[in-house]
């Protein structure tokens, strides 16, 4: 898995870009005119501005356009945030090296997410525990292409076993099988 790939990451990553720079716009723009004076046009009508005074003019761009800034960023840090948490969870599974070795019993398509049109879809992986256990049931991250027919092949789903809701399905080994 890696960081660079993650949707969260890189909407986080344009948002917190893109919030920066209306920020920073928005600050140059009003303190330009708090330092060096102007004029603005207001419904037609110029107004000038002294050198060391601020009216409503800047002050409503500065709150306008660094407002939207701020939330952009505000969402790009809360989306990195989120993505780099979860990167660091996957990554501390695999690290742990704990697997279990699931059969891909069904491939579904994700209608609550649409990229270019089209829904991604999900391998569904059941582990069936040899003593006696329930079958553990997981669902892999998005694939943007359908993997084929890859029912009953396995998988390596990495695990904790102290709480099995916290895994990550490695479908790394389908690129290499030449289903796509």
């Amino acid at each position: 898995m890696k960081l660079t790939k993650n949707p969260f990451f890189l909407i986080g990553l344009l948002f917190s870009i893109i919030g920066s720079v209306f920020v920073v716009i928005g600050l140059a723009i009003s303190m330009s005119f708090y330092i060096n004076g102007g004029s603005m046009t207001v419904n037609g009508v110029p107004v000038y501005y002294e050198p060391g005074t601020m009216g409503t003019g800047p002050i409503l761009f500065l709150a306008i356009f660094g407002g939207l800034g701020m939330i952009f960023a505000v969402l790009g840090v809360i989306f990195l945030i989120v993505s780099i948490k979860r990167y660091k969870a996957v990554k501390m599974l695999i690290d742990n090296e704990q697997y279990v070795t699931a059969r891909v019993i069904d491939i579904v398509q994700n209608r609550s997410v649409r990229i270019n049109g089209r829904y991604p879809y999900n391998l569904i992986c059941q582990y069936d525990d040899n003593y006696g256990g329930a079958p553990h049931v997981f669902q892999s991250d998005n694939i943007l292409h359908h993997p084929g027919d890859v029912t009953n092949f396995t998988l390596k789903v990495y695990v904790d076993k102290n709480n099995w809701d916290l895994y990550y399905v490695d479908d790394s080994t389908l690129n290499n099988t030449n289903i796509y």
